[in-house]
């Protein structure tokens, strides 16, 4: 499996819409081919326009930052003011561009309390743009997904590691001018999913077995997407040998960064109804990338999984899970399935009231880095969650098996 997120980690930025993104699909049909799957690949309009450019410059110097998708972006003389800490600077003029020091995590989400507030202050303090500095593990800068709220923003908003933030914090506090620019293509992303069956999708269906796993990300996204899509191939792969009279459907998203329009696309018209469903297994992010121990030297790669990954089961999966991921750093630990303290995808499956569902989801310290490359896991790693997540699976399609026969 090692080599399979080598693979798809080797296509380059996952991001939506990009020549990584079709070089990943055309390898999953290659792959899913002899295995004797219908597939389809099933465009979608992301909605989104894409990123072409983000810079700040002060000074003369200029950086490269990440620009957060659906904000305002600007012309090609960017936006300028002078900069200011929010929170403890007032602006020092009318035009002003805001500075937050995002506290230490590993960041992904727009919708956090920490960036919600930061922009709800910038737009008070009327500055022109805000820049967050995404401090973490790596000190590389985090990009941010991108859902339909971020729209509602007013101005620009770019982020930056703080490993090249010291320009930007020295002009925060000598107020000196900043000059942001974010400039946008023309055209909204298209996104394409991948959906593979063993049944005929014209006909009446029941009990069906649905595993998806997203595709697309920030970065290589060897840790947070590579398990997913690895685990989920030789799922596939299982599954055809094992010979489980059931139809299953796998589905690779596409669109996750996005607000996860790829599956919300599937869940619309592609994916099994809930009442034609009897199980869900999605395989969110880390399912299975390494532990490190952060020391003043750097990061130091252990050979134990990273805990920060959590399962989430509904009731017929959750005594299965305890059985199958017991001594799973993280995953030992399943959780009741709870939509509010669902993330990722993971939450509008459930939001779309599929009764029996596992999902697994977290975020190892590359999360949403340039550097969440294959060395982030391990073929150790992988093949253990691997076989913990089949021994769940085997135990719910057992279930289903008898549930079938009582009532034949």
């Amino acid at each position: 499996m090692y080599a399979l997120v080598c693979d798809y980690a080797g296509f380059g930025d996952h991001k939506t819409g990009s020549d990584a993104e079709r070089a990943t699909n055309e390898w999953l049909l290659h792959y899913l081919k002899p295995f004797g799957f219908r597939t389809k690949t099933l465009p979608f309009n992301a909605g989104v326009r894409p990123l072409q450019a983000a810079h700040i410059a002060c000074e003369g110097q200029e950086i490269t930052c990440a620009a957060q998708l659906r904000t305002p972006g600007t012309d090609a003389t960017g936006v300028a003011g002078k900069a200011f800490f929010l929170g403890i600077a007032e602006p020092a003029s009318s035009a002003s561009v805001a500075i937050c020091d995002l506290p230490y995590q590993r960041w992904s989400e727009y919708e956090h309390p920490a960036i919600e507030t930061a922009v709800r202050d910038a737009i008070r303090a009327n500055a022109k743009a805000l820049v967050c500095i995404t401090n973490g593990p790596t000190g590389e800068t985090c990009t941010i997904n991108a859902p339909e709220s971020a729209a509602k923003s007013p101005i620009p908003i770019v982020y930056i590691g703080p490993a090249k933030a010291a320009m930007i914090r020295q002009a925060a506090y000598r107020h000196a001018p900043l000059t942001v620019t974010v400039r946008h293509g023309s055209q909204l992303i298209q996104g394409a999913n991948i959906c593979a069956t063993n049944y005929d999708t014209q006909k009446p269906l029941a009990n069906a077995i649905v595993i998806s796993t997203p595709t697309t990300g920030w970065g290589p996204c060897a840790g947070e997407r590579g398990p997913g899509v690895a685990i989920a191939l030789k799922l596939a792969a299982w599954f055809v040998e094992s010979r489980f009279e059931l139809p299953v459907q796998f589905i690779f998203t596409s669109g996750h960064e996005l607000g996860f329009a790829g599956m919300r696309a599937m869940l619309k018209s592609s994916a099994p109804r809930p009442h034609e469903t009897a199980a869900w297994l999605h395989l969110g992010a880390n399912v299975a990338a390494r532990d490190y121990h952060e020391t003043q030297n750097g990061l130091l790669p252990l050979s134990s999984a990273d805990p920060q990954r959590y399962a989430m089961a509904s009731a017929d999966w959750l005594g299965k899970c305890h059985s199958a991921f017991a001594g799973e750093p993280g995953l030992e630990h399943p959780y009741p399935a709870d939509v509010s303290a669902a993330a990722g995808e993971l939450r509008i499956i459930l939001e779309a009231e599929y009764s029996s569902i596992l999902g697994i989801f977290g975020a190892n310290r590359f999360h949403h880095t340039a550097l969440d490359t294959p060395s982030v896991t391990t073929p150790a790693l992988l093949a253990r969650a691997a076989h913990a997540v089949q021994k769940a699976l085997v135990s719910r399609i057992s279930d289903i098996k008898i549930g079938r026969a009582q009532t034949a």
